[in-house]
């Protein structure tokens, strides 16, 4: 299956889809287990039946990709796990419509349904996600939040709405957008993610306009829907399995490369579902490190530090870099505003980087500070 839809991405000239696509892979196959393992009872954590979801957060500036992923997986008929999954995909979400609410009518206390209730078996992709959280903190703050972040975990919803509640079980799996911000990867939302990030210079610019141009013209054809087949008979052969092992070696690498404790679960996701895709299904798993997940391991860990060290930062500090770590002020004002900021937004990111010590401003030049 992996191969056969990096293959199909390919022929549709997505850019950058081997980088990215893993991700959108191991996801749908967490998913899928995470499904079958709540029935079934095969995989348990300290005698309880983990939630095993991989929920996905792709981090980019406006006009970089986070639509065009989303769409390539789940909207629309040619869609790869279009018709797969129950799957839908939304431009943005208010809090009533991810949870559902409850009104009363005539005296009769109507339910209505939220995404998170009407795909409880889904994947439900979110153009912009800050959008959700937005709106959670605006209407109910906190406990709105804490919310959400039990669906993420759990899949537990429940909220008292005036005269009702609502109250249910969700298994959805979430994909998201975002463009970059500052986020707090140990607080609660962002322990929830597996991140992916594209921090785009000029030469990216280029080659995403370059894989544009290449896929005018494409029209569908009989691959996509052998892809299909392919994903269908994966999910037939996922329920083979009667048991699933994790390397004892797992663990020494995560403390090698640096993983905090609260980390391994969400790479012990990541790992089982590139490895079920990569390697197929069998009775019994015994889930290990490969070369091939090792690769996209290690760019997951340095995404999330990029994104944990601040976004805006890594966006300057490539810029300067590309350019032998200095460049001059209007230069790099111009290479910022590609990426959808404006002039007040540049000069607080300078001004912060400056103050703490990652650059200098010297006459016209900003210049990347040593060790950066």
């Amino acid at each position: 299956m992996y191969e056969a839809i990096m293959e199909e991405l390919k022929s549709r000239e997505v850019y950058m889809h081997e980088v990215y696509a893993p991700f959108y892979i191991a996801s749908f196959v967490m998913h899928e287990f995470n499904l079958y393992n709540q029935a079934k009872g095969i995989y348990w954590v300290a005698k309880d039946l983990p939630n095993l979801r991989l929920h996905l957060l792709f981090v980019s500036p406006a006009g970089f990709m986070k639509t065009f992923f989303l769409e390539q997986f789940l909207r629309g008929n040619n869609a790869i796990f279009r018709h797969v999954v129950p799957c839908t995909f939304v431009s943005n979400i208010t809090e009533a419509g991810l949870v559902g609410q409850v009104t009363n009518t005539m005296g009769d206390l109507v339910l209505t349904p939220g995404l998170a209730k009407q795909y409880d078996e889904g994947i439900v992709g979110v153009d912009e996600f800050s959008a959700i959280t937005k709106a959670f903190q605006v209407s109910y703050g906190s406990q709105i939040e804490t919310q959400l972040l039990s669906i993420l975990d759990s899949g537990w919803v429940y909220k008292r709405v005036g005269p009702g509640e609502i109250s249910y079980l969700t298994n959805m799996t979430l994909w998201g957008g975002v463009q970059p911000a500052r986020f707090d990867l140990t607080s609660g939302m962002g322990r929830r993610f597996m991140y992916m990030a594209f921090f785009p210079a000029k030469k990216e610019a280029d080659e995403l306009m370059d894989a544009w141009a290449q896929s005018k013209g494409k029209m569908p054809d009989n691959r996509t829907q052998e892809v299909k087949k392919k994903v269908i008979q994966f999910k037939e052969e996922l329920r083979r399995i009667k048991e699933v092992k994790f390397s004892e070696e797992l663990v020494p690498y995560y403390k090698k490369i640096g993983l905090f404790p609260y980390e391994g679960s969400q790479f012990d996701r990541l790992v089982m579902g590139l490895y079920l895709s990569l390697y197929g299904c069998s009775e019994v798993v015994n889930v290990e490190m490969t070369e091939e997940i090792e690769k996209i391991v290690k760019k997951e860990l340095v995404w999330r530090r990029q994104i944990s060290e601040g976004v805006e930062y890594r966006h300057i500090i490539k810029l300067l870099q590309l350019d032998g770590g200095k460049k001059e002020k209007g230069a790099l004002l111009s290479d910022c505003i590609m990426l959808g900021w404006n002039m007040e937004k540049f000069w607080e990111v300078i001004s912060d980087m400056r103050k703490h010590g990652m650059i200098k401003v010297v006459g016209n030049m900003i210049i990347l500070a040593d060790g950066w």
